[in-house]
């Protein structure tokens, strides 16, 4: 059973983001990390109003946020849904002609993440996440 994970929010400013999530909606910053990756983007993941949000600050140049940023302004960037087996949900929804979009990635070796393509998902841009498959071999 898929269940909402978290909404990615692209930010214009990540402090003032920030104060608005923690001081005005009484949340609470899980995690804070600059230039995550290398990647020229800074990425708080906050819990307020029992949601968890992911603040994205694409401040690189190149960074492909930033055209979105700059065309579509702040806004929800994505909605992610939590599966215990990534792999299983995309096989599931494919019944339904639900395509991923490119490969899985794994993200700091304990979490699997799975763009699905937005022209098969009403146009909307979802993210399964879940745990990473083990990399120990089976020793049954």
């Amino acid at each position: 059973m898929l269940q909402v994970d978290h909404l990615g929010v692209v930010v214009r400013n990540m402090e003032e983001a920030l104060r608005f999530f923690v001081d005005v909606l009484g949340g609470k910053v899980i995690s804070h990390q600059r230039n995550v990756m290398g990647r020229e983007i800074d990425l708080a993941f906050v819990e307020a109003c029992g949601i968890t949000f992911e603040l994205l600050y694409p401040w690189g140049e190149t960074h492909p946020l930033r055209s979105y940023l700059q065309q579509v302004g702040p806004s929800v960037h994505h909605i992610a849904l939590r599966s215990e087996n990534v792999d299983g949900t995309v096989q599931q929804l494919g019944t339904w002609n639900v395509r991923p979009e490119g490969p899985p990635a794994v993200v700091g070796g304990t979490r699997v993440v799975q763009w699905l393509a937005a022209e098969t998902t009403l146009g909307l841009r979802i993210q399964l996440t879940g745990p990473a498959p083990s990399q120990t071999p089976d020793t049954r």
